[in-house]
């Protein structure tokens, strides 16, 4: 009960500003279009701390947005329970809590409070790692749960399960993709309206050992002018029917059987062009969908610092990847592969949570919290350096209109932009 009550009013009182109002929604983990980019400019260039709440246990999910509302997935209990939570933008205030399922903390770094949310801007889904999903109004309102694992069996274990659903077209899409002692792979459409399966389709794969596994978050992607999606992992690519969940096509990444290729980055697209980070950091690879059903071409490849958990991001045919093992930014010609320019971040830690672009910028954050901000243009120009002095920041960052959300393993921090 002491710790529910400091978790609900830890705001020092020198932090007891509020935010001005936000008019831009955050609805998933990757932003307004899935891409990385947001249509705010409150990436800041210092330490403009303006609250700061305490929150019931660790998570690593992104927080989803909501003009003035704020939602998010944390343990609590000592990691015994997973919670859904509401909070105030203005002053990150705790609105509500509603207890998903249990809680669990498994190996490196993983735990059931690891999926985004997701979001129509009217009600709000929370899976777990576990399988846990429940539809949520804003004010924390159940409308309607579902327990995955009693219909599809365990989730994945060791690691945990960290893929985000995804809303496309009034259905909500998640995809499990684990090793065959598990069960099948497959991919899910739901009703939002009331969590009814609209479609399941398998997703096989000839992967072995923890290969199949992929913790890579489907990605909207349209071919031969049909909504679809795409999912990564499984030592290939697999383009399904939004409509049916039909597999349109596959695209191997290896004919070797590694057996330790789980997926973790998920690709990011451009028109009919996928930029795709194999597992482990092995190569950066660029494939170009043909639009009347024909081969998938290889446009370029990369060996070099090459991400195995941050996501890059493509925008106006420029593609910027970070590889948070050797610490490194890289810009690419998103057509050619060329390197424009690169840069390497002076930090002994390693970087788990992908980067944002917002206003012409680019913002990366270590997991103890230092933020490296960068123009996004063809000149290497870094703008600010700047140390937040906590730990365990694994969650991608939320760019708002006004300031940014960032996520340690303790708390959740709001920063304005001046």
């Amino acid at each position: 009960m002491i710790h529910r009550l400091i978790s609900v009013f830890a705001i020092l009182p020198w932090l007891t500003c509020s935010t001005d109002a936000n008019t831009v929604d955050w609805l998933n983990w990757r932003g307004p279009y899935y891409t990385g980019v947001s249509k705010g400019s409150g990436i800041p260039l210092n330490k403009e701390l303006t609250w700061r709440t305490l929150l019931p246990g660790p998570g690593l999910s992104t927080p989803v947005v909501i003009k003035d509302k704020v939602f998010l997935t944390s343990l609590s209990d000592s990691g015994k329970k997973t919670l859904a939570m509401g909070l105030d933008l203005k002053d990150g205030k705790k609105l509500w809590e509603y207890r998903l399922g249990s809680g669990k903390e498994y190996m490196r770094k993983s735990i059931t409070a690891a999926p985004s949310p997701v979001s129509d801007g009217q009600n709000i889904y929370f899976l777990t790692a576990t399988g846990n999903l429940a539809a949520l109004d804003q004010d924390g309102k159940l409308i309607w749960k579902r327990d995955l694992s009693k219909d599809y069996g365990k989730f994945i274990d060791n690691f945990g399960y960290a893929s985000s659903p995804i809303l496309q077209d009034n259905k909500l899409i998640i995809a499990l993709l684990r090793e065959v002692k598990h069960g099948k792979s497959f991919l899910l459409a739901l009703d939002p309206k009331e969590g009814k399966t609209l479609w399941e389709i398998d997703r096989p794969t000839e992967a072995i050992k923890e290969s199949p596994r992929s913790y890579s978050t489907p990605l909207p992607m349209k071919y031969q002018n049909n909504d679809g999606i795409l999912l990564a992992g499984g030592d290939c690519l697999t383009w399904h029917s939004l409509e049916n969940g039909k597999e349109g096509w596959r695209q191997m990444i290896t004919l070797k059987k590694y057996g330790n290729w789980r997926q973790v980055a998920t690709p990011c697209v451009q028109d009919d062009t996928i930029f795709y980070p194999l597992p482990r950091g092995q190569v950066l690879r660029a494939y170009q969908v043909a639009s009347d059903g024909g081969a998938i071409r290889e446009l370029w490849e990369y060996k070099g610092a090459i991400p195995d958990a941050c996501t890059p991001i493509v925008h106006n045919n420029i593609l910027y990847v970070l590889d948070g093992r050797s610490k490194v930014l890289t810009c690419f010609n998103a057509s050619n592969g060329k390197v424009i320019w690169q840069d390497e971040l002076e930090t002994e830690a390693y970087l788990y949570a992908s980067p944002i672009m917002a206003d012409g910028k680019i913002v990366c954050i270590t997991e103890i919290g230092e933020v490296f901000v960068y123009e996004a243009k063809q000149t290497k120009k870094r703008l600010a350096h700047y140390n937040l002095e906590e730990e365990d920041f694994f969650a991608t960052p939320v760019v708002l209109e006004k300031g940014m959300l960032v996520r340690s393993k303790e708390a959740l921090l709001y920063l304005a932009a001046k």
